[in-house]
């Protein structure tokens, strides 16, 4: 794939905010232009395709419609992942956005690294580079024709491709220990970014669990205090309806006691002015003198 790219960022940062953009191309496509692939840490990736001054989206595959377990290799610029031996997707990892975008894809899937070919394990061979694997062929046939010939004097090696031997071993060596560190070291940035993930869910859960926990509490006091409120209510009411009976009784009370003894008029009119009727308990027949059944009315 080609390295220009012009790309209609606006549009893309439209769209995914927080998306990555590089070239690309899927399984599925019949173009032959490449698509422009855009990758999201929780969406997965979209393909879309210029036209103009506008994007067309094609399809988009959430991570769990993509295979967990790909193989990925590298040719110049171009990196293509393969499930099995089906070509899944091939993107241009010749920049920042590109790499950002492979890096999704293998911190979201399983990479697996392709088996060696038997051939690849013999040394000169290990390195996969054709000019160390020409030498290479050129010193074992040397070795193998002077094994055939029987020739005495080739019984040891020529110390020239003896030390080109162990040069390509070095080398391969060489290259091996820095596949292998590097190998290493994406295990440990992966194992740490795991660790980190599960202490952050591990907090969050515990923030949550303490979150609900203090909602829990709170729900209960606020139940304790407006019961206690209800009960402080229903005291004060039962108080007042007691405050009422009892003033009621003593009312009542007052008015049963009514003073009957009264010596004549002048006596019974500083209680009652106006006299009483037959039916009064102050009533007296000496004081009714008109016999009108009214005592000591007023003239």
């Amino acid at each position: 794939m080609s390295t220009r790219r012009p790309f209609p960022l606006n549009e893309f940062d439209r769209l995914h905010p927080k998306g990555f953009v590089t070239l690309g191309k899927a399984k599925s496509t019949t173009y032959s232009d490449p698509f422009y692939v855009v990758a999201t840490e929780k969406e997965g990736l979209y393909f879309y395709i210029l036209h103009q001054q506008s994007v067309e989206l094609l399809v988009h595959y959430h991570w769990n419609q993509i295979p967990n377990e790909l193989s990925k290799s590298d040719r110049k610029n171009d990196r293509t992942y393969r499930h099995q031996k089906t070509v899944i997707l091939t993107i241009f990892v010749g920049d920042e956005e590109g790499k950002e975008v492979a890096r999704l894809i293998e911190r979201q899937k399983k990479i697996l690294l392709p088996a060696r070919p038997w051939y690849r394990k013999i040394p000169g061979y290990r390195s996969g580079k054709v000019w160390k694997m020409l030498v290479a062929s050129l010193i074992y046939f040397s070795l193998l024709s002077g094994i055939v010939d029987g020739d005495d004097d080739e019984d040891k090696a020529d110390p020239v491709k003896t030390e080109q031997i162990k040069t390509i071993k070095a080398e391969d060596s060489e290259e091996k220990n820095i596949a292998d560190d590097k190998a290493k070291k994406e295990a440990e940035a992966k194992e740490k970014a795991k660790e980190e993930r599960e202490r952050k869910a591990k907090i969050a859960a515990q923030k949550k669990a303490e979150e609900k926990e203090a909602a829990k509490r709170a729900a209960e006091k606020k139940a304790e205090e407006k019961k206690a409120a209800e009960l402080a209510a229903q005291k004060e009411a039962e108080e007042k309806a007691e405050e009422e009976r009892i003033a009621q009784e003593e009312e009542e009370a007052a008015a049963e006691v009514v003073q009957t003894d009264f010596a004549n008029c002048t006596d019974l009119r500083t209680m009652y002015p106006d006299g009483v009727p037959s039916d009064h308990p102050a009533y007296q027949d000496k004081m009714d003198r008109d016999k009108d059944n009214f005592a000591c009315e007023q003239s």
